[in-house]
């Protein structure tokens, strides 16, 4: 029974995590029946070791390397989503790569950064370049530059070797937002 299980936890992880999208995918594309079985086929394959990784070697990283292509081609895979989130607090540099790709490519930025916005306080100090890429999306695609320096300043706090990225936007931000103080406090 419990190899059985196992089999049937492993397969349905899979099936819902990579099949079912490839397959969902096909199907839209009108795909024939033969391109749709082979991906089943491949994607059942791929679901597994994807299990495998993530669930019984505990090797996340390796299952998010099997992901970011499934994500590349099913942007909108909810399950697969929901795996790289949850890996932003133990692996956030990787996991937010995958995420950043997905929700740039979709035109999401406003999630993305709401998404890196909370998981920063939980990444110590990896959370640096989070910091720095949160401010990067309020400074541009988002256009709330007055939001910025919190994260500009933050990521300076975390990793001071971030400085050399963070000062030059700072220095533009709070030049074009006319707050000469915080610009002098800065450069301190």
């Amino acid at each position: 029974l419990g190899a059985h299980a196992e089999h049937i936890a492993r397969t349905k992880s899979g099936r819902y995590t990579v099949s079912r999208p490839l397959q969902l995918g096909a199907t839209a594309a009108r795909a024939p029946q033969h391109v749709v079985d082979s991906l089943m086929a491949c994607g059942d394959h791929l679901g597994s070791a994807f299990a495998l990784r993530d669930d019984h070697l505990g090797d996340p990283v390796g299952a998010l390397l099997l992901l970011d292509p499934v994500l590349a081609r099913h942007p909108d895979d909810t399950a697969s989503l929901e795996r790289v989130e949850r890996a932003m607090g133990t692996h956030p540099d990787r996991a937010g790569a995958i995420l950043e790709r997905v929700y740039s490519a979709t035109g999401r930025d406003e999630a993305l950064a709401t998404l890196l916005a909370a998981r920063l306080p939980h990444l110590a100090e990896a959370g640096g370049p989070v910091a720095l890429r949160v401010g990067s999306l309020l400074e541009g695609p988002l256009g709330r530059p007055e939001e910025a320096p919190h994260f500009y300043e933050q990521a300076r706090r975390i990793d001071p070797g971030l400085a050399p990225r963070a000062l030059p936007a700072l220095e533009r931000l709070y030049r074009k937002l006319e707050r000469w103080d915080e610009l002098a406090a800065a450069f301190a």
